[in-house]
């Protein structure tokens, strides 16, 4: 792959001088990740047929870069590798689309070799895809089990819910937004909660509860994640507050959630041991995001407005990732 690489780079003259500098190839401007993907889809297809197509092997690991190279950093391109390249590029799109691979390849008029090599690699690919699409798929089902049974055992009051729907919960007014690096940040977290409380005028005997659960779970970053951040956000119809905690830690595995947020004095390493609980017990909804990545969670707090309905509810179809909602 190293002499592959070497291929890409030109000598051309120094500005204002006759000697040689080295220049490097520069890399197609992958606008998304989807993008990215694409390519290495590309470039696998073509290295395999290259394989199979007895192209020179010194030439063979080119075949996976190209796509990744802009162009004008390619030297000339022979007949055969180009139309390898452009093989790969078409099978990419099939795929990407579902088409009738069959059907598209027959509208080419390729020879027996190549339809053959063509066929196989694309067959191999969609194998691939299929088995990932599977397995993501059973993971999703179990995923709604779960997210209902907790759903129902809570009576509404804890819900989980997907990267994708987090946004949602950041409208508003924001009132606070605080980062937790280290232990001193802690207090420092609680204190700009309990001045947000202060300023919409909560009742002595609420703003002490919602002190006590926003400092729990302020103090549990850092015993879960190295950073994390709390953003409070206030709706400005129903004055409903949202306090957010934010973390980079592991997240909470989907098979002790159960425990962790109905059985009271339930505790692991990964757990937040009895704090859940207490949330429970006097925040109006907890929404919890989590995975490998991280975790988000959400504490919904009635403001002044103490007589409208805030909670969140998951939608019965359950292809989609976004949940109704009365009030947010």
């Amino acid at each position: 792959m190293k002499n592959s690489i070497s291929k890409f780079l030109r000598k051309v003259p120094k500005p204002n001088d006759s000697s040689l500098q080295t220049v490097y190839p520069k890399l197609e401007e992958f606008s998304s990740f989807e993008n990215v993907k694409k390519s290495t889809i590309t470039g696998w297809i073509a290295y395999q047929m290259a394989k199979n197509l007895s192209v020179n092997e010194e030439q063979i690991d080119l075949f996976f870069l190209k796509p990744f190279i802009q162009k004008d950093y390619q030297e000339h391109i022979e007949p055969e590798a180009e139309t390898i390249l452009q093989l790969a590029q078409s099978a990419t799109l099939w795929i990407q689309n579902d088409s009738l691979i069959e059907e598209e390849i027959k509208q080419l008029n390729l020879s027996p070799a190549y339809t053959k090599v063509l066929s196989r690699v694309i067959r191999e690919v969609q194998t691939e895809k299929d088995l990932q699409e599977k397995a993501y798929s059973e993971s999703k089902e179990i995923w709604n089990v779960y997210r209902d049974v907790i759903y129902s055992a809570s009576q509404g009051h804890f819900l989980l819910v997907e990267k994708t729907d987090l946004i949602r919960y950041k409208s508003g007014k924001l009132l606070c937004e605080a980062e937790i690096k280290q232990r001193e940040d802690i207090p420092l977290a609680r204190n700009a909660a309990t001045e947000v409380f202060e300023r919409v005028n909560l009742k002595p005997s609420k703003m002490m509860s919602y002190k006590l659960i926003v400092s729990e779970a302020v103090t549990n970053v850092l015993k879960h994640a190295e950073y994390g951040k709390l953003l409070i956000y206030q709706d400005e119809i129903t004055s409903t507050l949202r306090v957010i905690i934010e973390d980079t830690g592991k997240g909470f595995p989907l098979k002790i959630l159960p425990q962790t947020t109905l059985m009271a004095g339930y505790s692991t390493k990964k757990s937040m041991g009895q704090g859940f609980n207490l949330m429970l017990k006097m925040a109006d909804q907890l929404v919890l995001e989590t995975s490998t990545s991280g975790s988000t969670l959400i504490l919904i707090l009635k403001g002044e407005n103490e007589n409208v309905e805030n909670k969140l509810e998951p939608r019965n179809d359950h292809t989609k990732n976004n949940y109704d909602s009365q009030v947010i």
